[in-house]
C-alpha cells in the first residue's frame, strides 16, 4: 500500500506542481495519474482508492494555491479563447 501511494504522490506532484511539467504542456499529462488511481482501486480496494483520491486532490489543490501550479487555462489556446467557458 505504501509503495502505491508513494508513487502516486510523486507522479501527482510531477503532473501538477513541477515546473518541468508546465513546459511540456498539453492536457495529456493530466492522465498520467489515472493508472495509479486504478491500481490503488484494484489492488487496495475502497480504502486505497479513497486514500489515493485524497492524495491527488490535496496535491492538486496545494499546487494550484502555490505559484506555478497547472490550471485549465495554462495553455495558450485556452487563454486565447475565453468564450469557451461562456
Amino acid at each position: 500500500m505504501a509503495a502505491c501511494l508513494a508513487l502516486l504522490t510523486i507522479v501527482t506532484w510531477y503532473v501538477f506542481a513541477s515546473q518541468t511539467a508546465n513546459f511540456l504542456g498539453g492536457k495529456s499529462l493530466d492522465y498520467l495519474v489515472l493508472p495509479f488511481l486504478v491500481w490503488a482501486a484494484v489492488r487496495l480496494g475502497l480504502r486505497g482508492a479513497t486514500s489515493a483520491m485524497l492524495i491527488v486532490a490535496m496535491v492538486a489543490v496545494w499546487a494550484r494555491r502555490t505559484a506555478g501550479g497547472r490550471t485549465p487555462t495554462s495553455s495558450s489556446t485556452m487563454r486565447s479563447c475565453p468564450w469557451t467557458f461562456f
